[in-house]
């Protein structure tokens, strides 16, 4: 429904250069973006995206994945809605809308832009899965935050280490690769396939209690781990709420097609999701 006027809306944004959303006119100057883990946040409210709409269209791929354990979907084509029907809507600031795997997405500056989920009563605990599709640039130094959820000393950071890591507080630096930073404790870096600079890329982070899983295009790498139990409310997207150790304040490069589950995503899961590359609508 959200795909037949999709040519229509990237014509339009490659001929206005893309929409920055920056924050509201009516905004105070002393908003704050990043403040101590765990704290009241004051974000702009850009969950609205002033694009031409675009519809689903028939032919848009589907996932052979059952959607029982689907906690949130955020297809951020016109909007940082969460379309699954559960009302944990997503609220961001300094976002360029751009095209994307399927329809349009989202770009992040790699300093201020900030996408967190603002509303809902769900909560992540146990078992988990959180999926984005990603296009990232190269980068020096921390990390690529992918998703950040949770309070001081008790927070999640699921990111991608730089093209080029300095950071010294994990054990492993392999560039470009998927991690989990529990707060505490060194990070869980499974070595994994590492993600291409410049082209879209599926990385999932899934947790069953007692090991991790992260993905890369449907090939998975386990390790041992734990994480946090958080309210999604805490959960932010491609940017983190400040304090962290090991990335910079948000992702840099574009994100899209983000889902977060209340389960394990089985293999053959991560793998259709993935669907050879051609992603799906959920």
């Amino acid at each position: 429904m959200r795909r037949a006027l999709v040519a229509a809306t990237l014509a339009t944004l490659a001929a206005c250069g893309g929409r920055t959303l920056d924050e509201p006119d009516d905004a105070s100057p002393d908003a704050p973006v990043h403040e101590e883990a765990g704290a009241d946040v004051a974000l702009p409210d850009v969950a609205a995206l002033d694009v031409i709409g675009v519809d689903d269209s028939a032919s848009a791929p589907t996932c052979e994945i059952a959607t029982t354990s689907l906690l949130a979907y955020y297809p951020l084509d016109v909007d940082t809605d969460d379309h699954s029907g559960h009302g944990n809507h997503a609220t961001g600031a300094n976002l360029t809308p751009v095209a994307g795997v399927l329809g349009g997405a989202m770009r992040f500056d790699g300093a201020s832009s900030t996408l967190r989920v603002t509303s809902g009563a769900a909560q992540l605990q146990g078992s988990r899965t959180l999926c984005a599709w990603g296009r990232s640039d190269a980068t020096v130094g921390a990390g690529q935050p992918l998703f950040w959820g949770g309070a001081t000393n008790q927070g999640d950071f699921y990111a991608l280490f730089s093209t080029a890591p300095s950071d010294t507080t994990c054990s492993k630096t392999t560039p470009s690769t998927p991690y989990v930073d529990h707060w505490g404790t060194d990070c869980f870096d499974g070595a994994s396939a590492p993600v291409p600079t410049g082209q879209w890329t599926l990385v999932c982070y899934a947790f069953d209690g007692a090991s991790l899983e992260m993905s890369v295009n449907g090939s998975e790498t386990k390790v041992p781990g734990e994480l946090y139990d958080y309210a999604l409310t805490t959960l932010f997207i491609g940017s983190t709420l400040g304090n962290g150790t090991t990335t910079q304040g948000s992702f840099d490069g574009d994100i899209d097609e983000v889902s977060v589950w209340s389960a394990r995503l089985q293999p053959d899961e991560v793998a259709a999701l993935w669907n050879g590359g051609a992603g799906c609508v959920l």
